[in-house]
C-alpha cells in the first residue's frame, strides 16, 4: 500500500541508474487481492447491518450476497477496464498483472471502510491519507510493470488518470 521511495544507486556493471523494487520483479500472485476482495465483502456486511433495523431472515443473505457481488465487480470490472485501456493504447500486460495491482489497490478502501465502522468521523481522514497512498502506490506498480516497448507519453497520462480513479 505505501509508495516506494527510491534510492538511487550506481550499478557497476552498466553505469546506470537502476532501483527496481523487489516486489516489481517477482510473479504476481492473486490471493492478496482474492482475500482482500472478501474483506471488503465483510465490512460492508457490517456497515449495512449496523445501519438499520432489517428483519433477520432474508436480510443477511442478501445484504452478503449484494456485498460480495459488489466487492467482485469493483475488483474485477476495474481490472477490465484497466486492460482494455492497456490494449488501446498498444501496450502488453497480462491479466493477472492488471488484477494483481488492481486487487492490491483496494487494501485503502478496507481501511477506510473499517476506520467508518470504529468511528464515523475518522472515514474521510482515512480515505485520503490510505486511498491517497495506495494509489500513488498502484501508480508506480503499474508504470513500473507495462511493457513499454517504446516511450509513450500517452501511457504515463492513462496510468496518472487510473491511479487518481481509482
Amino acid at each position: 500500500m505505501f509508495p516506494n521511495i527510491p534510492t538511487s544507486r550506481q550499478n557497476n556493471n552498466t553505469g546506470n541508474n537502476q532501483n527496481i523494487h523487489k516486489r516489481y520483479t517477482s510473479k504476481p500472485d492473486l490471493y492478496g487481492p482474492f482475500v482482500l476482495t472478501l474483506t471488503m465483502a465483510a465490512i460492508l456486511t457490517m456497515s449495512v447491518e449496523l445501519q438499520g433495523d432489517w428483519p433477520r431472515h432474508y436480510a443477511e443473505q442478501m445484504i452478503l450476497s449484494t456485498a460480495i457481488f459488489l466487492s467482485f465487480t469493483c475488483w474485477l470490472g476495474f481490472t477490465c477496464l484497466l486492460k482494455i485501456g492497456f490494449y488501446a493504447l498498444g501496450e502488453t500486460s497480462s491479466w493477472s498483472m492488471c488484477a494483481y495491482t488492481t486487487g492490491y489497490a483496494l487494501s485503502g478502501h478496507c481501511i477506510a471502510l473499517s476506520a467508518n465502522l470504529i468511528f464515523s468521523y475518522l472515514f474521510y481522514p482515512c480515505l485520503f491519507i490510505f486511498v491517497g497512498l495506495s494509489s500513488i502506490s498502484f501508480g508506480q506498480q503499474l508504470s513500473n510493470r507495462a511493457n513499454t516497448r517504446r516511450y509513450n507519453p500517452s501511457v504515463n497520462i492513462f496510468i496518472t488518470l487510473v491511479a487518481i480513479c481509482k
